[in-house]
Formats: structure tokens, sequence, C-alpha cells
């Protein structure tokens, strides 16, 4: 006679993820997710995703609860559209000590991008890379123009030679912006992961991506939400918010061994990395706190799928509180 499974032991890997996701995380899911998003339909995303791609369950599982969290955060669905979830093979100890592990890594997408464009209140919004055999030309001055006519041959089309978004605000103003390839390569070399498979693969839409997060600095009013994919987009790829490498971290490239910097949201794998330090009983400031927290959270060693996502909630519900301290300090 059969008795029903008690324990997430019991279960198979994905079956475990889908009720750690319904029962304890559901609720800290619904508090980060922005309003007008369905906490059910993002769960039923997660698990869709995580189906298609069960080497997800691989990775450090707090480090997929991180990257499931920060994507309702920034209200993306993680449906490989708006938003992916991809596995790093990241080193968390040092050149000489290395310690291989599996991360998960939320990253942003094109379509997520534009999404959060459209919500800070552009009417219009187009992203496109010109490939070398396309017709392309653009003026400046009291005119300015975009004219680009694709190459359809049969043949390739050449490689990347530039990127351009097109704005049209609420008032009727059109905002344009062309990132010729010089600058895309700036973005590139500016990112860890500059010789990954993502800007080898997708060339066309991390340049995307890099002119739609720059036209943004055009648009009138300051977009929380854009703002925030913005920034997760740029810890997935390694670029600090002013744009500069950061020299002391190594380069993530996905699922290969290789030294890596970035995988995971930032703060979390720099937590990880702390190379087993001590979480400090009464910490200096703020930023010492946030990270003895996080260094709390991923550094838990042999906890059940109930008490790995139970830590997570708390993590979340934690870092909500810091966060909104610190809003409550910027409007003083």
């Amino acid at each position: 006679m059969s008795t029903p499974a008690t324990q997430n032991e019991q279960l198979n890997p994905i079956q475990a993820f889908r009720r750690t996701l319904e029962g304890g995380m559901r609720t800290e899911i619904a508090k980060q997710l922005p309003k007008g998003v369905d906490p059910d339909r993002f769960i039923r995303t997660t698990i869709t995703t995580v189906q298609m791609n069960p080497e997800l369950l691989n990775a450090n599982r707090n480090s997929l609860f991180a990257a499931c969290m920060q994507s309702a955060k920034d209200g993306l669905l993680p449906d490989n559209r708006e938003a992916t979830i991809q596995i790093y093979n990241t080193n968390l100890g040092t050149r000489e000590n290395p310690n291989w592990q599996q991360m998960a890594q939320y990253m942003p997408m094109v379509r997520g991008l534009i999404k959060k464009m459209y919500e800070a209140g552009c009417t219009k919004v187009d992203g496109v890379a010109v490939y070398e055999k396309d017709e392309f030309d653009y003026q400046l001055g009291d005119d300015p123009k975009i004219e680009h006519h694709p190459y359809i041959g049969l043949e390739e089309p050449g490689p990347v030679i530039a990127a351009y978004a097109i704005v049209k605000l609420e008032n009727g103003e059109i905002k344009r912006e062309v990132m010729p390839r010089r600058d895309i390569e700036k973005v590139r070399e500016a990112s860890k992961s500059s010789k990954g498979p993502g800007w080898s693969n997708w060339y066309d839409q991390f340049a995307i991506k890099a002119v739609l997060k720059r036209i943004y600095k055009q648009v009138p009013s300051r977009h929380e939400g854009f703002e925030s994919v913005a920034e997760s987009d740029n810890e997935a790829l390694g670029i600090t918010l002013d744009g500069n490498y950061e020299p002391d971290m190594e380069e993530s490239v996905p699922q290969e061994a290789v030294e890596t910097p970035q995988t995971g949201t930032k703060r979390l794998v720099q937590s990880l990395r702390g190379r087993n330090k001590e979480i400090p009983a009464e910490p200096q400031d703020d930023g010492e706190e946030v990270e003895a927290k996080e260094a709390q959270l991923l550094g838990a060693q042999g906890l059940s799928e109930e008490e790995q996502a139970q830590l997570a909630a708390d993590h979340a519900k934690w870092i909500e509180g810091f966060d909104g301290k610190e809003k409550e300090g910027e409007k003083k």
C-alpha cells in the first residue's frame, strides 16, 4: 500500500521544485512581483522553463531560487523571451584553491527591456541590428532620420556593424539612438563574459540591448522598472553601473570550466565567494549587513528543499525591508 509523499526527498527533482514554488515561496514571489503580474502565471512559467531545461536543477539550488526571485522582482517571465535563466560553472574559490559550482544566472532579454520601455510611457519602441550587407544611413541635426534596408539575399548578411533604437514618447516626440560597431565593442569589452558564447552566438541581441539601455537616457521621466532590469542585465554581463570593468573578478562562460566572474546575481555570487568568512554578529554598517545576510542565504549547506526555500523567502523579505530603508534615506 502506497502512502502520499510528505517529504521532498520522496519526490523527483521537478516535483520538489514545483512544490517549493507553489508552497513556501509563493507568498514571497507575489510580494516581489509588480502590480498586475499574476504570481500563479509567473510560477507556472518558471516551472515550464525548468521542465524544458531540466539541467537547471543541477545548479546550486539557492542560486536558482535567487534567479527566480530576481526575475519576479523585475516583473519579467523567465520564459526565454522576456528573460532567461542559464547555468554557469563558477569558481567560488581562488585560482590556487578552486571551488567550482554550477550557478543559475537570471538575465533579461531584448523583449524584456522593450516591455519595460513601454511601461515607462513610450508608445513605440524598436531595436534593430544592422548587418554589413544592409543598406543603412542616418543623419543628425535639425532633421534627424534613420534609413535601413535589410539585406534579404540568400547569403549571410555579414557581421553586425551597428544597432539602433527608435522610441516614440507619449507627446509624439521621436527619439533615435545609433551605436556603431566600435561603441558596441566597448560594451562587450567591458563585459566579463566578453569571450563567452553569449556575445559569440547572440551578438545582435546583446547589441540591441546595449542601444536600448543607451536610448533610455533620452526618456524624460525615470522608470524604476526599466532601471532595475537594466541593472540586472549589467550584473549578468558583469558590467558595473558606470560601465567599468571590475578586474578583481574572473570571467564567466556558461557550462565551461574557465575562470569566471559574475554568475548569478552580483551580490549573491560575491557572498558565495566569501571564502568561508564568518557572518559578523554586529555589522558595522548597512553594506556589511547586506553581505552578511546574503552569505547566510547562499552559504547554507545540507539544507532540505523546504529549508532552502524558507531561507530564500526570508532573505527576500529582509532585502525588501533593506531596500525600503535605502529609499527612505534618499527621500531625506
